[in-house]
């Protein structure tokens, strides 16, 4: 009976040591992933590396991953894997748009992953002057390295029905302004853009005409405005050029 009572009081003392040493690797697991939790936010929050801005081109369809090393690879985060590893922890799937972005010297990765996101792109620039002629714009578009040229070797009369407008002489249709536009947006759809807001400047003009004009058409209004601008470019002249103008279609002229 002496020798059970021992026995008993042995394992005891070993289930208890095993509890305890299980109960020390539970707190020392928790503490581990506690401080790698940490550690990862502190990370991802953290300035980068990158001592300038560093432009990155994301294809369509590309994944988190693949720009993630692609960034890792420019040097503007320092390892991919952890950024990829916090995004998995914190159940986020960032939905990254197409485009060309700039990624700011010591962004972080949480700022580069919100730029992402928002899809802010690098926007590229293209002015047309006043005066300048459908020729002018199409060279200007066709000389743009950012720009994805669809209608080299077409003729006025194939962009304009490109654009929907077939028959429409392209003249005076186009407004002239300063386009910001991201890289590879098309030749026509930068020409879109202009007809449009063209279009909306017509239709508000027209619709603040003087009664009694002789025109009809919103197009006529335009190709008067083109004849007082040749003929001056005051702002003060302009009026007087149009009376003009207006006498004479009132006699027929």
């Amino acid at each position: 009976m002496p020798r059970s009572k021992s026995k008993g009081r042995s394992r005891a003392v070993t289930l208890a040591l095993v509890g305890l040493a299980v109960l020390g690797a539970i707190v020392l697991l928790a503490a581990t992933a506690a401080g790698g939790y940490y550690w990862l936010q502190r990370e991802f929050q953290a300035p980068g590396p990158a001592p300038a801005p560093v432009r990155i081109q994301v294809e369509p369809g590309a994944s988190v991953r693949a720009v993630l090393n692609q960034l890792a690879g420019q040097g503007a985060v320092r390892n991919s894997r952890e950024v990829q590893l916090y995004l998995r922890v914190h159940g986020r799937r960032p939905r990254i748009q197409a485009g060309m972005y700039e990624i700011p010297a010591r962004a972080s990765p949480a700022q580069i992953i919100e730029l992402f996101e928002q899809g802010r792109v690098v926007l590229e620039q293209l002015t047309v002057t006043e005066g300048s002629t459908f020729a002018d714009f199409r060279r200007a578009l066709e000389h743009h390295a950012a720009v994805t040229h669809t209608l080299h070797g077409q003729s006025d009369a194939q962009v304009m029905a490109a654009l929907g407008h077939a028959g429409e002489h392209p003249e005076g249709r186009f407004f002239p302004d300063t386009y910001r536009f991201a890289a590879k947006t098309t030749d026509l759809e930068i020409l879109a853009l202009a007809y449009d807001s063209m279009q909306r400047l017509i239709e508000a003009a027209w619709r603040q005409r003087e009664p009694g004009l002789p025109i009809e058409r919103p197009y006529q209004a335009l190709i008067l405005a083109s004849m007082v601008e040749k003929e001056t470019g005051l702002a003060p002249e302009r009026p007087r050029i149009a009376g003009v103008f207006v006498s004479r279609l009132r006699k027929g002229m």
